[in-house]
């Protein structure tokens, strides 16, 4: 699996990225500010999905296979 990303994330630049560093830290920084971020169910079309992440509505983990696949705004 490959994690896609806004470019303009500071993650981004990143060769690699941790899944620790979205998952556990926004949900320790969200629950000690008492919010609850709300859960979307991801577009079955990677078009889509890839679209929602450009525009910076979020991440996804998509197959590494996605990898050949250029979209702009997504890294």
């Amino acid at each position: 699996m490959i994690v896609t990303l806004p470019e303009r994330h500071p993650a981004a630049r990143n060769k690699r990225v941790a899944l620790n560093e979205f998952c556990d830290k926004c949900e320790r920084a969200f629950k000690s500010c008492g919010y609850s971020a709300p859960r979307r169910l991801e577009p079955k079309d990677f078009n889509l999905l890839l679209g929602c992440v450009a525009a910076g509505a979020g991440i996804a983990l998509c197959p590494q296979s996605m990898q050949a696949t250029s979209r702009i705004g997504v890294t």
